[in-house]
């Protein structure tokens, strides 16, 4: 039988997970919409301001949808990966989906990836829709536009440190990331004493097993996240904040990689598909 390259499989993959993307998305957007027009609705259209600045109707509207827009972020963000998460698991025990001729490893890996790079792809087209919302109040204001100029002018006199704003991006993608291996290394862990089990079927054993396995799993972070920090970190603390910023991104990758290669072990050699019902 012929191999499916990674490749394959990652596109593939990608393609449904976002199919959720876009599901999140559209939800945002209309809820943003709905809200923009109660909002102004109740607020009035008369002499809309900004910091005591009168803009015209339509620039209010504009960043009316801009904010509600950027605070749903919040709530969508925890909402996506929850749902990924779930999609990831149920797809790493599908019988169906490890039916295709590809190594166990290469098939998490693109399962998690897949949902990890669409995750990317929704904070893209929200982040373009905020700028495309942006540029609406920028065109519609011209108190706006004299505006971003003198804060432009400000930032660029003042040497902003524009990678330390990378610095926390890459921090919290990274941390999105290590809470898919997280959850999966929780499940293949706790799927594998299960199996291991003589009283396997009974659910009252299986809930005890899955909480003891999640507080080995929270006390084994803690010491480890101690540990690395110990190591990285403490030694040169007076370097500064951006020092102990690039220092937790290096923690996080050492994250990714130890308990993503541990999830590879633990599907490779522990956890069968689940048998269709």
């Amino acid at each position: 039988m012929e191999m499916t390259s990674f490749g394959t499989l990652f596109r593939q993959m990608f393609l449904q997970k976002s199919r959720s993307a876009y599901l999140i998305f559209g939800i945002q957007f209309l809820a943003a919409f709905v809200l923009t027009i109660l909002a102004m609705g109740s607020a009035g259209l008369n002499n809309p301001k900004i910091d005591q600045t009168a803009i015209n109707t339509i620039a209010a509207a504009f960043l009316a949808f801009i904010v509600l827009f950027l605070m749903l972020c919040f709530l969508t963000a925890p909402v996506y990966l929850v749902m990924t998460s779930w999609k990831i698991e149920k797809i790493n025990r599908d019988q169906t989906w490890r039916l295709i001729p590809i190594s166990s490893g290469k098939f998490y890996l693109s399962n998690t990836l897949s949902s990890f790079a669409a995750y990317i792809y929704l904070e893209i087209m929200q982040l373009v829709l905020m700028l495309v919302g942006f540029f609406g109040v920028y065109l519609a204001s011209g108190k706006v536009r004299k505006g971003v100029s003198e804060v432009i002018a400000e930032t660029t006199n003042n040497n902003a440190d524009y990678g330390m704003l990378v610095e926390y991006l890459v921090i919290g993608l990274l941390l999105n990331l290590f809470w898919y291996v997280m959850i999966s290394f929780y499940h293949f862990l706790s799927r594998s004493v299960i199996d291991f089990l003589p009283a396997a079927s009974n659910r009252f054993v299986i809930f005890i097993v899955r909480v003891l396995v999640l507080v080995v799993v929270i006390y084994a972070l803690y010491f480890v996240s101690i540990g690395l920090s110990d190591l990285f970190i403490h030694p040169l603390t007076d370097s500064g904040e951006s020092f102990e910023l690039l220092m937790t991104i290096v923690i996080f990758i050492l994250f990714n990689v130890i308990f993503g290669g541990l999830n590879i072990l633990l599907i490779n050699k522990f956890v069968e598909a689940k048998a269709d019902r």
